[in-house]
């Protein structure tokens, strides 16, 4: 499923983005998962980003996913206005595969948004270093 949205405020756009929502079933959830669950690559322009601060390293977006989502695994980018076109195509790439794919499902953030998961892990382990 997809789906998307735009929030409109005294005749101007102010928010706007779209997710991508994955069902995978318990048989293709395993040896993950025993159960189904949700997977979520979701998009989004706002000006006041999903994040716990502000990331000096990048001020004008935030990869994020929920810690507590029962059911579900998601990853999510949020840009401001100020965000740069090529940080903008690069992290909302969607690997719109994982819809068509039967052999091998999608089943990590990894798999759905790559480039995010990639920066977001790079992030992480230059954090962990300092």
């Amino acid at each position: 499923m997809v789906i998307s949205g735009v929030k409109i405020e005294n005749g101007l756009v102010s928010d706007h983005g779209y997710s991508v929502h994955l069902h995978i079933f318990s048989r293709e959830a395993r040896p993950f998962n025993t159960y189904g669950f949700e997977l979520i690559g979701d998009i989004g322009t706002s000006e006041t980003p999903r994040r716990r601060g502000i990331d000096p390293y990048h001020p004008t977006y935030a990869i994020s996913w929920p810690s507590g989502c029962y059911g579900c695994t998601e990853i999510s980018v949020s840009f401001t206005p100020a965000a740069s076109p090529s940080d903008v195509h690069r992290l909302s790439q969607v690997n719109f595969s994982c819809l068509t794919r039967w052999l091998e499902p999608c089943r990590e953030r990894a798999d759905i948004m790559p480039a995010a998961w990639a920066e977001a892990e790079k992030d992480r382990k230059s954090n962990s270093a300092n």
